[in-house]
């Protein structure tokens, strides 16, 4: 009887032996290896074009021009793209040339983007060998399509324009298709005139625009089960070691290790970082935006309206990897975000394979107040620069308008967006601005006073 009762209490020590490691290993000091997999993004049925893609289609020909707005925008945009990787495939066939500066044909069509972007996103992403394109296409800023010979591209990426002649796209098809399902929206015109003179700035010509329009945050702040699933969806297997705590101004920070920081401010923002990455997966600029897109519909889907607005390479301890920013439209115009605050409605940063950094601050509009919303006039293009253009007889030092002749000259774009101060969680009120870029430096101006609001 005794001999029985020692050989249960032995097993029965074994077994408490066997199940407390159980619990010690699950702690994270001993499954490293295991954390990695909590973040390992499946990026492979990714469809990059709904993202990158077109932010402006403009009509033109002699007598006029103006934005249109596509029904379908997806179905044109995909013709576009067979098209041009038939014509990147045949590059080297093909009658190329590059001229300098922004040329067009009489009649054209265009596929504007917001900012110019990395023409290896568009080679990766649709098969073609980079070394097959002897020119110098860096970057693709806007894409145009001769309307009286179709079979005509013209690519300009930012300082020079690549015209190919005579190519395999078939521009035809695409332009029939785009005037069944489009319509006219804004004109625009080419000209300016600024205290009696005129000077070349292609913009929007209007004299009307949608006010007031509110946005919030796309999410309560306040609601504690919806931001701890967040948490539990960033952390996932690690959620259990995360320290929770909570900011007097009202952000909710949650820390693992230190070296994962989720923070959710009282404005709405999430702003995630990873700081742990190694050099073992490195990938390209292509895949790199596959993985950022993923990440973010992980967790939260980016709505329809959607699109990448610029990249650039970054180096994190010696390791190569890239940013991405992205943002999105209300009522048929950019959101721009106060860089008071050091915002933007999304920014990813992946290096290694991996998202080391994700700040998300979007705003849906506010329904509650849409029937506030109203056309209004405002002041046209002319009107905003002359109340800020310094004359040559004005030399006050303490004049508040910062435009001169010169500047005027080497405006590279001006075009009506919505501007977010980004204060409120609820019922902020978007700005209605003429943006205006030169060279490197943007203006925002209101377009209703006309006044400076930022300069970046």
């Amino acid at each position: 009887m005794k001999i029985i009762r020692n050989i249960i209490l032995v097993i029965l020590v074994f077994l408490a032996v066997f199940l407390s490691s159980k619990v010690w290993f699950e702690f994270p000091f001993f499954t490293e290896e295991k954390q990695d997999d909590n973040y390992i993004v499946n990026y492979s049925d990714i469809d990059i074009w709904k993202i990158v893609r077109p932010s402006k289609y403009l009509l033109s020909d002699k007598e006029k021009k103006a934005y249109i707005n596509i029904e379908n925008e997806d179905v044109v945009w995909n013709m576009i793209l067979d098209e041009l990787t038939n014509v990147f495939i045949n590059f080297t066939t093909t009658n190329h040339s590059l001229l300098v500066g922004e040329v067009y044909p009489d009649k054209y069509l265009i596929c504007e983007f917001e900012k110019k972007i990395s023409s290896d996103i568009f080679f990766q992403g649709l098969g073609i060998d980079k070394n097959n394109i002897k020119t110098r296409l860096t970057y693709i800023s806007k894409i145009a399509i001769d309307i009286e010979n179709p079979g005509d591209i013209y690519i300009f990426n930012g300082d020079s324009t690549v015209v190919m002649k005579n190519t395999m796209f078939s521009g035809s098809q695409v332009l029939s298709k785009i005037k069944e399902i489009s319509r006219l929206s804004e004109s625009v015109v080419d000209k300016c005139q600024v205290n009696g003179e005129n000077y070349q700035i292609p913009h929007v010509k209007t004299s009307l625009a949608l006010n007031p329009v509110f946005v919030k945050a796309e999410f309560n702040v306040n609601d504690v089960a919806y931001i701890d699933n967040i948490a539990k969806n960033f952390f996932r297997n690690d959620y259990d070691y995360v320290r929770r705590s909570m900011e007097q101004n009202g952000n909710v920070n949650f820390v693992y290790k230190n070296e994962k920081v989720l923070k959710i401010t009282s404005e709405g923002l999430f702003d995630f970082f990873d700081a742990k990455f190694s050099i073992k997966n490195e990938k390209n600029i292509y895949e790199s935006l596959k993985i950022a897109i993923s990440f973010s519909n992980d967790f939260i889907n980016l709505p329809d309206n959607f699109y990448l607005l610029s990249s650039e390479s970054i180096q994190k301890d010696g390791v190569q990897g890239y940013k991405f920013t992205f943002t999105y439209d209300i009522y048929d115009k950019t959101v721009l975000f106060s860089r008071v605050r050091n915002n933007s409605p999304l920014e990813i940063e992946v290096v290694d394979g991996k998202v080391i950094s994700y700040k998300r601050l979007l705003r849906d509009i506010d329904k509650s107040m849409i029937e506030f919303a109203e056309d209004v006039n405002i002041l046209n293009l002319d009107e905003v620069l002359s109340k800020n253009v310094k004359l040559e007889d004005e030399t006050d030092d303490l004049s508040l308008k910062i435009l001169d002749k010169d500047m005027l000259k080497s405006i590279d774009s001006a075009y009506l967006a919505y501007f977010d101060r980004a204060q409120k969680i609820n019922r902020q009120q978007l700005i209605v601005v003429w943006v205006v870029e030169i060279g490197e430096n943007t203006y925002i101006f209101n377009a209703i006073t006309g006044s400076l609001l930022e300069q970046w």
